[in-house]
């Protein structure tokens, strides 16, 4: 479904020790809230992955923990999980240490998040094994997860604690940060024009107005290989490397131009009614 037909280099790959029960993590039974960082970044290098893809690395350092570490993880994305865990019932992984050191690449920095390991199965990994009944209550607890997340209203636009946005709509080099919502109405704006000089979407397509927007918190990356099916039948939300505060729609945008991966995932999905925060949100 969501990596049918993408080349072996686009496909994380994944250590068989970091799922095997025999297997001796590196800082098991360590106080991880006392760890040296230096050690935390040396069993992020070398604890076997769960994904490892492009230098994004998720490593099993114990039995109930990973650290997730990447030159793109900024501190915005613990910010949105720690309050996605206070303020919603979403299940999101605990947060217990996140940091940032100095290093090359486009933030000039290599981030770090120490996180609870959830046991389960991504849904990109088994969703065509479940049964209807089955596949129903995913979409009714990700429906639910959307819910709550468009719930949350945020006044600043962008990453949460500030920095660049990332993802579909910010090109894939980030954008911003963005200094309100003029800022932003004025990028998408721009990105609007030039759509209309290529023909990609109507010259009568209004200009974006989010002088009276409400921001929500968005994941921005809600797709089945974000989505963790524990043994519960309880689903987890990961990944929230793009997340912020942003127009309501744009989650809906994403959801809509990722749902050719897997149609009998995201039509369902799209059907319910989760956007409770649609109206005065701009176009």
């Amino acid at each position: 479904m969501d990596s049918a037909g993408e080349p072996d280099f686009w496909r994380a790959k994944s250590d068989p020790a970091a799922t095997d029960p025999n297997t001796v993590f590196p800082l098991e039974g360590r106080d991880i809230l006392n760890i040296p960082q230096a050690k935390l970044i040396a069993a992020a290098a070398t604890a076997p992955a769960l994904h490892d893809l492009s230098g994004n690395r998720v490593s099993r350092i114990t039995r109930n923990l990973v650290i997730k570490s990447h030159s793109y993880t900024l501190p915005s994305e613990a910010n949105a999980m720690i309050l996605a865990a206070k303020k919603t019932s979403i299940r999101v992984p605990k947060v217990h240490r996140s940091f940032s050191v100095k290093s090359t690449g486009l933030y000039h920095s290599m981030g770090y998040i120490v996180m609870d390991y959830i046991d389960g199965l991504s849904l990109d990994r088994c969703w065509n094994t479940l049964a209807q009944s089955t596949r129903d209550d995913i979409i009714e607890q990700v429906a639910d997860m959307i819910v709550q997340l468009q719930s949350l209203e945020l006044h600043t636009p962008g990453p949460l604690g500030g920095g660049p946005s990332q993802g579909r709509w910010f090109t894939p080099y980030s954008v911003g940060p963005f200094t309100g919502a003029l800022d932003l109405q004025n990028f998408f704006n721009q990105r609007m024009d030039k759509a209309k000089c290529f023909r990609r979407v109507p010259k009568t397509m209004p200009p974006f107005d989010f002088a009276n927007s409400t921001f929500a918190l968005t994941h921005l990356d809600i797709a089945p290989r974000n989505l963790v099916l524990d043994a519960g039948g309880k689903v987890w939300l990961i990944d929230w490397a793009h997340s912020g505060a942003y127009p309501p729609m744009l989650e809906i945008a994403n959801l809509v131009s990722e749902q050719d991966r897997c149609k009998d995932f995201y039509e369902p999905l799209l059907q319910r009614p989760m956007y409770p925060s649609l109206s005065g949100s701009g176009n």
